[in-house]
């Protein structure tokens, strides 16, 4: 279960200047696609946490992105150790109504604004108009105003 301290205090700092992180879901990643992402002003890669996206994982450690991996139900514990283990890996957001987990040391556990984890969640990913709980940080997929403090958009 994650921890309920408030690892992610909005507004989101990096080397003291405020940020929102823009973020957009890939399949796949390889290292000319990275580069236009990077260009588009993205730095935030929402991806599928499974075998055949490791590679995501390591093209975003390269081009300096962030990724938050999104764990089904069935998604082996070792394979989230291992993807957590590269720069890249920002956290995880359970799909659906996934299982909680624990997350790995150093990372983020996120849910969908209706998960029976959301109040001891690091952040919500929710659309706009989800009902959030107290005081968590949002994760905004699609445009529109959030509900809490955003941390960053996926669009």
């Amino acid at each position: 279960m994650a921890a309920t301290t408030p690892l992610l205090r909005p507004p989101l700092r990096v080397n003291g200047q405020v940020v929102t992180l823009r973020g957009t879901t890939v399949t796949s990643l390889d290292d000319e696609a990275a580069m236009r992402l990077r260009d588009d002003g993205v730095d935030l890669l929402l991806c599928d946490a499974t075998e055949a996206t490791r590679g995501v994982w390591e093209v975003a450690s390269r081009v300096g992105f962030a990724v938050i991996g999104r764990v089904a139900a069935g998604t082996p514990p070792a394979l989230l150790h291992d993807l957590a283990r590269e720069p890249s890996a920002l956290g995880w957001l359970l799909a659906g109504h996934a299982p909680d987990l624990t997350p790995p040391h150093g990372t983020l556990l996120g849910t969908p604004a209706d998960h029976p984890a959301a109040s001891s969640a690091h952040f919500i990913a929710a659309p706009a108009g989800a009902t959030i709980p107290a005081g968590k940080p949002v994760l905004l997929l699609g445009d529109g105003e959030a509900a809490g403090p955003v941390i960053g958009r996926v669009g």
